[in-house]
């Protein structure tokens, strides 16, 4: 009897077992179908018309949701000896050194112009004094009256910001806040925050004065023993946050009124960005190298740039830029009050006051603050026709030009005792380490490269000749061939795509729009980041293998396919075409947004009156064709001079083109582009003897919303040739497949006959 107990145990027990796995088997499968739905809806949300920037900052959130978690632990510092520090309290003492004591000016600045510094401190304190005692009797006050810098703050003022603050990814700030409630915030809240922002304005007391610090590991190194190789983020609150923004925005609102903008300045200013500073320097060095000039770029780094402000100095240089009263004690409180609480590995540091050096990483009002700092760095050397300035926040390039090799390292040599004078002078350290502050000699008049020295001093430090070099993420080379770059971004795609193809293959994973997408945000934008720079019929050779195997991998094809059907099926533009038009457009936004001090504009207006052909002649035919084209589908957007300029084709009045007529929208220049990709693909097929050519777009295909991936490939398949579905297989296993006809019989097993010819097969 219990032997039979015991057996009917075993077998309830069985079933149960099996009942529950089944379920277990049906909550895991509904699980991961809802979580690659979400996954994909998350990727289609956050990619919807993001600029390049934007697929940069889209890349580290993909990685972070859909790669390992990156640890941000401060790891142990090491000692010169090589023994590690592990104590909380060393570590902070080490990191606030590092970051907020100025350490490395103390170690390292031993030229420092001390008579200077004492200079600059007395008039410092004189400022002080007069602000503080009657603002308005100042001398350093500003008369007008209109005086937008101390004026109060407007609700509408107030509102605009609020309604513009950027929220996403954001986190609660050090008092629980978050920036989401600053877009909830009521009629009372709102008049409360003004009045506390317009009494902090008056009377020149920074209120936010605690900020608690965290630190991030810096991508691509390999050793976070020291506390270099980490990045300070200071949280503070939101609100401050919005003021900072409106304070930034009235500095930049009056600096532009008194002509102060730094015209080579291309870092924090809107409109600008780095490709134009990109753009800038190797069309520069191009021209000149065509008038067989000698042309050396010295490529400057500073060392802890933002930590290195010297805050007395830049006091005293707003005083000389016209800011005063309770701004000026304003920004004074809010630099030298400012205090930090350093938070790391669960650890809390107690409350310490900021020194006397450094801006806060993270802060809305560092950027114009250290932009205006370096205002007069180089300031004298861009008069001299021979040397050309461009800047990019703490970034810097000199460009020195010379008819002979001698008179261009005179001029190399005048120009690094300028900027050594003005690094001792406002206490900033170039960093002359191998990698960062550089030389190249890009060519000599002598046509004799042997005419360049192998280093050069810059004040008592040497610094290097070399082969190529990594400006804002473009690799130069010296002879401008770019290919080391094109190699790079070989190599950085593949690993994307190899990141991507985690989640997804030809048979499960990610849909066909969503693959297209991450293409379009991920591998596109990489590629064509300053490739109206970098791309040319060299360098994009480099590029074509991983361009190939990406398109093809997205596909789904397990042969070979012809790159430009696979392009045509996915509805993805070529690189030549897409740069082509990217080109277009950096191009056409110098009119939209004009600037009268642009320095871009002045290179292209100064290279357009050569009269023979320069480097940036035939980009601005390419402008001018898309302007014909354009002319013949909205000839209202063109005035009589406009069609009379692109009429005769004349490349010295581009400058005088209108801004509605050199405006574009987002379908007219998918349209252009399509245009463009349909006379490429016209012109292929033609000379391969096809009396016609498919019709092209970059509208994708829409399956319905629950076919799978792999049902996704196989229809795909039946575009082109080579596929699992077609005669090949007659070919690839005539063994297996002894004919390549159907076998319906009415004809080969291609891709026309099983769409529309085919009886047997059911779509």
């Amino acid at each position: 009897m219990s032997k039979a107990l015991r057996e009917a145990k075993r077998l309830y027990i069985k079933r149960n077992t099996l009942s529950n796995k089944a379920a277990l088997d049906d909550a895991k499968n509904l699980f991961d179908e809802t979580r690659k739905k979400e996954c994909q809806k998350f990727i289609l949300t956050k990619t919807n018309n993001l600029n390049a920037s934007q697929c940069t900052k889209f890349w580290k959130e993909f990685n972070r949701m859909f790669s390992k978690k990156r640890d941000n632990k401060v790891e142990p510092f090491k000692k010169a000896d090589g023994d590690l520090i592990t104590d909380p309290t060393d570590i902070e003492e080490i990191l606030f050194d590092s970051f907020f004591a100025g350490k490395h000016l103390l170690e390292k600045g031993t030229d420092f112009d001390t008579k200077f510094y004492e200079d600059v401190n007395r008039i410092y304190m004189e400022c002080l004094e007069c602000n503080e005692s009657d603002p308005q009797a100042s001398k350093y006050t500003t008369n007008d009256e209109d005086d937008m810098l101390n004026c109060e703050i407007t609700k509408g003022e107030l509102q605009h910001f609020f309604k513009n603050y950027q929220t996403a990814g954001k986190s609660f700030d050090n008092v629980e806040f978050h920036p989401i409630m600053l877009k909830k915030l009521g009629e009372t809240a709102c008049e409360c925050i003004l009045a506390l922002l317009n009494s902090c304005l008056k009377t020149g007391h920074w209120v936010w004065d605690i900020a608690d610090v965290i630190f991030l590991k810096k991508d691509g190194k390999t050793d976070y023993s020291k506390a270099g190789s980490y990045r300070p983020i200071s949280i503070t609150s939101y609100i401050g946050k919005v003021f900072e923004q409106i304070i930034a925005s009235r500095l930049e609102e009056h600096f532009k009124k008194k002509g102060l903008s730094d015209e080579y300045q291309e870092g924090f200013t809107k409109k600008r960005n780095t490709v134009r500073y990109l753009n800038r320097l190797d069309n520069d060095v191009r021209s000149h190298l065509q008038k067989k000039y000698t042309v050396i770029c010295l490529f400057i780094d500073f060392e802890k740039a933002f930590d290195s402000v010297w805050k007395k100095g830049l006091m005293k240089k707003l005083s000389d830029f016209g800011v005063s009263g309770s701004l000026w004690k304003l920004i004074n409180s809010f630099l030298f009050n400012r205090k930090v609480r350093l938070i790391f590995n669960n650890y809390t540091g107690f409350i310490r006051a900021c020194r006397e050096f450094g801006l806060p990483q993270g802060s809305a009002l560092s950027p114009i603050l250290f932009k205006f700092y370096l205002h007069d760095l180089a300031q004298d050397l861009s008069l001299n026709p021979d040397i050309g300035v461009y800047k990019f926040a703490d970034d810097g390039t000199l460009r020195v030009r010379g008819e002979t090799t001698h008179q261009c390292l005179l001029n190399l040599q005048m120009t690094c005792d300028v900027i050594y004078k003005w690094s001792i002078t406002w206490r900033m350290i170039i960093n002359c380490d191998p990698g960062k502050t550089e030389l190249i000699g890009f060519g000599t008049a002598e046509n004799d490269a042997k005419l360049l020295p192998m280093s050069f001093h810059l004040g008592s430090n040497k610094i290097l000749f070399v082969e190529k070099t990594k400006v804002l993420g473009l690799i130069m080379d010296r002879k401008l061939t770019y290919i080391d770059h094109a190699k790079d971004i070989n190599r950085k795609i593949l690993g994307r795509w190899a990141t991507i193809c985690k989640y997804t293959n030809r048979n499960w994973g990610f849909r066909q729009h969503v693959i297209v997408r991450l293409i379009e945000v991920l591998i596109y934008s990489r590629i064509h980041y300053a490739g109206t720079v970098w791309i040319n019929n060299r360098s994009i050779k480099e590029v074509e293998s991983a361009w190939y195997r990406t398109i093809k991998a997205a596909l789904g094809a397990v042969f070979n396919v012809r790159l430009t059907t696979a392009e045509m099926i996915l509805g993805v533009l070529p690189l030549t075409i897409s740069n082509k038009v990217n080109s277009v457009k950096h191009l056409l936004k110098l009119n939209i947004f004009p600037d009268i001090e642009d320095p871009l504009k002045k290179l292209i207006n100064a290279q357009t009156q050569l009269g023979s052909y320069s480097p940036l002649t035939g980009k601005i035919k390419d402008v001018f064709q898309f302007l014909s084209w354009k002319s013949s589908i909205h000839p209202e957007h063109f005035t009589k001079e406009d069609q009379n300029i692109i009429n005769n084709h004349d490349l010295e009045k581009f400058s005088s083109l209108s801004i509605k007529g050199c405006s574009y929208s987002k379908s007219v220049m998918k349209h252009y582009s399509e245009q463009l990709w349909q006379s490429s693909i016209n012109s292929q097929y033609q000379l391969e003897g096809y009396t016609e050519a498919p019709t092209v777009s970059t509208t994708k295909l829409k399956f319905p919303p629950k076919t799978s991936r792999q049902l996704e490939t196989l229809f795909l398949s039946l575009f082109y040739p080579n596929n699992i579905m077609n005669e090949f297989l007659h070919r690839f296993n005539s063994s297996k497949f002894d004919s390549p006809l159907c076998e319906c019989g009415r004809g080969e097993q291609n891709s026309l006959h099983l769409l529309i010819f085919c009886h047997d097969i059911q779509l």
